[in-house]
């Protein structure tokens, strides 16, 4: 008779209310990762657009997650360079990661970044130097973090940033290229 068995609410009302709710939550969930991968300066302009047109898509179609998956999908080609590739979650596997990391410090030195209305780029020895053991760990949002900070003088012509949080230095030249870094491990 469709109704649960003390006969107050019918099922069909239950399933529809518990499906709203689903759809509600997936729907913010999805709202919250856009939002987060729009306002991050180190991510690729292909993940934020694949973010934002996964949430719209989300908003028309049942279920969720669409924003979030579009994003991981746009990683996964990315490491793949354009071809089809896994595109691994927030456990991936190192390597996947290691590359995923280079590539977003990669898009900042080719287009520069503004990090409290001033603005930076990254040179290739930052770059290389970052493939080096002790430093394969360095995130793009650390050095963000850090050039967010007061510097200190370092050697003549160079200031030195600090990330609070993991304690990293960044060297910047006068030019605003920043140019080394030295893990808190380094000391």
């Amino acid at each position: 008779n469709f109704s649960d068995p003390a006969g107050n609410i019918p099922l069909i009302v239950a399933a529809g209310l518990l499906w709203g709710g689903v759809e509600l939550g997936l729907s913010l969930w999805d709202l919250w990762e856009t939002g987060s991968t729009l306002a991050d300066p180190c991510a690729p302009d292909g993940e934020k657009i694949a973010a934002a047109g996964g949430m719209l898509l989300g908003m028309a179609l049942p279920g969720g997650g669409y924003g979030a998956g579009a994003k991981a999908a746009a990683k996964g080609v990315s490491r793949g360079k354009g071809t089809a590739a896994i595109a691994l979650g927030p456990v991936g596997d190192a390597g996947a990661q290691g590359l995923a990391r280079m590539e977003r410090f990669r898009n900042l030195a080719a287009t520069g970044f503004q990090v409290g209305g001033s603005g930076f780029s990254i040179n290739s020895h930052l770059l290389n130097s970052l493939r080096k053991s002790g430093r394969r760990h360095i995130e793009p949002e650390s050095m963000v973090r850090a050039l967010g900070t007061k510097p200190s003088r370092g050697t003549p012509g160079s200031r030195v940033y600090v990330d609070p949080e993991s304690g990293t230095r960044f060297f910047v030249n006068t030019s605003n290229a920043v140019v080394g870094v030295h893990p808190a491990s380094f000391r």
